[in-house]
């Protein structure tokens, strides 16, 4: 077989492969979707107040375009909280309006606040800008593993304890922009007047990560790349 037509025979069957592959995984997903509920499901429904500590919180699964998209919820006790996985790459977090879902009580002025797997903040924002009060994180390569994502109303706060002090983990100010933690210590309790409690959001969830058929064409792809030059030097 010619060199050049090789190629694209190997190119055009792992093109194939992978969208073989790709709707198998997506149908594993929907079946997993109908046994256990909101589990893998791509939008997460609070059902019950999901609590707001490392040791009682709601488990978002895995964050990704094959999975968990949207966090859809109501706030109890002044904040949230929820574990998520995350496969590493570029990640997109919003508040986003809540009207189209609901007309009852949306949190118009939220935080977001994202700590790692020991509950150490990261990275926090307030307001989108100041004629938006919702609130965004842009994350650039993060690293693959489990995270924790905190949001609240205004000033509702992460609170660490040291040496039986209590401190903000966050800065409360700029309101507009990204912020890092102040304190490196993991999130103890929150703070704050509530005057989101029972208030409704929507957080959406936006990545960078290739599906897995783009995955796998670009793995066949440098396969036979390989290959056609192994055969080329043999010649």
């Amino acid at each position: 077989m010619h060199l050049k037509s090789l190629t694209n025979f190997l190119t055009v069957a792992a093109l194939l492969w992978a969208d073989m592959f790709y709707k198998f995984k997506l149908s594993l997903v929907l079946a997993l979707v109908v046994s256990t509920g909101t589990a893998n499901a791509s939008i997460i429904h609070e059902n019950t107040d999901v609590g707001a500590k490392l040791n009682n919180h709601g488990n978002a699964g895995e964050v990704a375009l094959w999975a968990t998209t949207q966090i859809d919820g109501k706030m109890g006790s002044g904040a949230d909280l929820w574990e998520f996985f995350f496969a590493g790459g570029d990640l997109a977090i919003t508040t986003v309006d809540t009207t189209p879902w609901t007309r009852r009580n949306p949190l118009d002025d939220s935080q977001l606040f994202l700590f790692d797997s020991n509950g150490i903040g990261i990275s926090a924002n307030d307001d989108i800008d100041d004629f938006n009060w919702l609130s965004s994180l842009s994350l650039l390569n993060l690293s693959a593993g489990t995270y924790y994502l905190g949001i609240s109303g205004y000033d509702v706060d992460p609170i660490t304890k040291i040496n039986r002090q209590n401190y903000e983990i966050f800065p409360d100010t700029p309101f507009e922009g990204q912020v890092s933690a102040d304190y490196l210590n993991p999130l103890h309790h929150w703070s704050g007047e509530d005057l989101a409690d029972g208030n409704r959001y929507s957080i959406t969830f936006a990545t960078s990560v290739p599906e897995p058929s783009i995955i796998a064409l670009m793995g066949a792809g440098l396969f036979g790349l390989g290959f056609a030059r192994r055969r080329k030097q043999q010649a």
